[in-house]
């Protein structure tokens, strides 16, 4: 999972007591919570708390209140609606989890066919070193052109002698 650059820092995570749900708490005062089951790069929900950063979070036993610490000290009870907590049976987790695992491997598939259709990555080592070796056969061509004019130059006297 890869989310978005953010310049807050993340300080505390924790899974809730529904299937693939977690909340992370940021120095910024604000809480995202990550639903896997919805969406695996992106935030399904945002809140703000405070303004101060947040420190430190914990989920009560049922499920259903977020607790939240900031680092002035203050402690926030946050009730969570009931899709953050709600359980569904143990078959519909089974059947969720396999979902997710056969989506991510067709993604995996979808994007080694991208590259098979590119084809074999080529070693253009051979054809660089060929065009290295004539740019410098045509610095030492033009090398010995100038050094060649430059003694034209000298020895041609253009200065009368006494």
């Amino acid at each position: 999972m890869i989310s978005k650059y953010h310049p807050s820092y993340l300080t505390d995570c924790v899974w809730s007591s529904r299937c693939g749900l977690f909340f992370i708490s940021r120095t910024d005062g604000w809480i995202n919570a990550y639903d896997l089951c919805y969406k695996i790069n992106e935030c399904t929900f945002t809140y703000k708390i405070c303004d101060s950063a947040l420190t430190s979070m914990t989920i009560n036993t049922k499920g259903d209140k977020l607790i939240v610490g900031d680092e002035e000290g203050k402690v926030y009870l946050l009730k969570l609606s009931k899709s953050f907590y709600s359980q569904v049976d143990l078959e519909n987790k089974k059947e969720y989890i396999n979902k997710l695992l056969e989506r991510e491997l067709a993604r995996e598939k979808y994007i080694e066919s991208l590259g098979k259709k590119k084809g074999p990555v080529k070693d253009d080592t051979a054809k660089i070193t060929k065009q290295e070796q004539i740019i410098k056969e045509r610095i030492r061509k033009i090398d010995e052109e100038y050094s060649s004019f430059l003694t034209g130059m000298f020895n041609k006297s253009t200065i009368p002698r006494e």
